[in-house]
């Protein structure tokens, strides 16, 4: 099962490490149902253990404190250029 869900996932996510050009977001949309089975399995892993039970938790607030972090961004705000340079990580990004 593993096996498969990696495969999915990384045949769409590697052709999107090669190009330097602006790449739009949407074209993703595919690769959610992928990550998401990723995210399920790691989780049914982790919770039977003891040590890690932390780890879906914890996964899952970092999502959510990212996407507030882009939201301006996903929303089309206007932001200062202070707080959009802070928000673009990377030049291929724009």
């Amino acid at each position: 099962v593993a096996a498969t869900i990696a495969v999915f996932l990384l045949g769409q996510y590697v052709p999107w490490l090669g190009p330097e050009r602006p790449l739009f977001f949407f074209y993703a949309l595919p690769l959610v149902p992928f990550v998401v089975l990723t995210l399920g399995w790691g989780a049914t892993h982790l919770l039977g253990r003891r040590g890690v039970r932390w780890v879906p938790i914890g996964v899952a607030g970092v999502a959510l404190a990212a996407f507030v972090f882009w939201a301006p961004l996903y929303y089309g705000m206007r932001i200062s250029e202070s707080a959009w340079r802070m928000r673009i990580w990377v030049n291929s990004w724009i």
